[in-house]
């Protein structure tokens, strides 16, 4: 992705209207989802970037129905992919990462770029466990890591990190 284009996008998403936990967790996303690439060499790293980067985007508005943010996302993203001038032969790809990272709601994961940030996704809460707890719950962030853990799209490599980090988890915090 050229570097304009990488800043275009940068600052579409720190420009919405978020809570301060949307951005932090968007910048881990991205930062996690990049890293996980680099054990698939074949998968688009600028599809896997934009839509590291959009993913949430749908949480800037009240979502048409509770917990549909990946739709609205998936709506805000494609014009504003275009308008950026982000190569058109790869917008589909982007669109199906950020429609299908919140695995809970079809459709699911197909392409390994979006299973990277599906993965990346639910890898981010436990990385910031400390901070989903600031959000939410400890009940609702404990459920949280237990569906992430046991998503069957979850790449390999995520999964054992997710469990790495799980382990020093505190008991007392689980």
């Amino acid at each position: 992705m050229n570097e304009q284009t990488r800043d275009d996008i940068t600052q579409f998403v720190k420009i919405q209207p978020s809570s301060e936990w949307n951005l932090r967790h968007v910048e881990v996303v991205v930062e996690t989802a990049l890293e996980l690439s680099q054990h698939y060499p074949d998968a688009d790293r600028d599809v896997i970037e934009a839509a590291a980067w959009l993913h949430d985007v749908g949480h800037n508005k009240k979502p048409v129905k509770e917990n549909e943010h990946h739709l609205r996302a998936k709506e805000i993203a494609e014009p504003f992919l275009i308008r950026v001038s982000f190569p058109r032969e790869k917008i589909p790809a982007v669109l199906h990462c950020v429609e299908s990272h919140r695995t809970r709601k079809p459709p699911n994961p197909s392409t390994i770029e979006a299973k990277i940030v599906a993965s990346a996704d639910n890898l981010s809460h436990f990385k910031d466990f400390q901070w989903l707890l600031r959000v939410i719950s400890r009940e609702k962030a404990l459920a949280k890591l237990e569906r992430n853990l046991n998503a069957p799209f979850m790449i390999p490599e995520a999964k054992q990190q997710a469990e790495e980090i799980l382990e020093q988890i505190d008991p007392s915090e689980r």
